[in-house]
């Protein structure tokens, strides 16, 4: 699903170029997840997730909880 292109009438340009910005992110993926090196160990959003990688091998790490340090490892892999 996409979401539509709202008109905005009468709002400052700046507002306009931000409902820009976020359509495109959300219609065509253009998100990109951290990147890091080691696993996280900051407070994170719930539903956060970085890729860990280091070497030969990577790992999928996601922050479900509401709060604390809580990052669950998804999922690793070779590369």
């Amino acid at each position: 699903m996409k979401i539509p292109d709202y008109e905005f009438r009468g709002v400052p340009d700046e507002l306009i170029d931000f409902k820009n910005d976020v359509s495109v992110i959300l219609n065509y993926g253009k998100y990109q997840p951290q990147v890091v090196s080691a696993p996280p160990n900051w407070k994170g959003e719930r539903g956060e997730f970085a890729f860990v990688v280091s070497a030969t091998t990577a790992a999928l790490y996601a922050y479900m909880a509401t709060a604390g340090l809580t990052w669950s490892k998804v999922a690793s892999f070779t590369i």
